[in-house]
C-alpha cells in the first residue's frame, strides 16, 4: 500500500510530458499547480491518501508486535456468518466468533470447530484485534 502511491505520483508527473523540469524548479505550491493538469493533481493527492492509509495500518501492526502484549476477554461464545454480494453477483462469506460481545473474524475451518454457548477466554492483539489464542473454560 505504500509503494502504490509512489507509483501513482510517478505516473502523474511523467505523463505531463516535459513538465517535470519546471515542477522541480517551482518555488511555491502555486507554481506547482500551474504546471500540472487536474488529472495529475488527482493522482498525486489520491496517492498521498493511500500512503497515509498504508502507513496507519503499518504503524498499528508494528505497535502490536513491539508491545509484546495481548489483551484477554472472557464470555459466552457464538458463531456468526455474514454473506454479502459483490458487484459481479458473486457471494462472499465472512466468519466470526462473538465472545462476550466482542467480534473476531476467523476462517471457515475455525468457524466449523467452534461450539456455541460455551464460555471462552480469548487472547488478541490490542490494536488490530487479531485472535491469538482461544480456550474453552467449561
Amino acid at each position: 500500500m505504500i509503494l502504490l502511491p509512489l507509483f501513482l505520483a510517478f505516473i502523474g508527473l511523467t505523463r505531463e510530458n516535459g513538465y517535470l523540469r519546471p515542477l522541480l524548479d517551482a518555488r511555491s505550491m502555486g507554481d506547482v499547480f500551474q504546471y500540472l493538469s487536474p488529472t495529475a493533481i488527482i493522482l498525486i493527492l489520491s496517492g498521498k491518501a493511500l500512503a497515509l492509509f498504508g502507513l496507519y495500518y503499518l504503524r498499528t501492526a508494528v505497535m502490536d508486535l513491539l508491545n509484546r502484549e495481548v489483551a484477554t476477554w472472557e464470555g459466552v461464545g457464538f458463531r456468526q456468518r455474514k454473506q454479502s454480494r459483490d458487484e459481479d453477483m458473486g457471494t462472499r462469506t465472512n466468519y466470526f466468533y462473538v465472545i462476550g460481545g466482542k467480534k473476531f473474524q476467523v476462517g471457515e475451518r475455525a468457524y466449523q470447530a467452534f461450539e456455541n454457548g460455551k464460555n471462552y477466554r480469548v487472547c488478541f492483539t490490542p490494536r488490530r484485534k487479531v485472535l491469538v489464542n482461544i480456550e474453552v473454560l467449561d
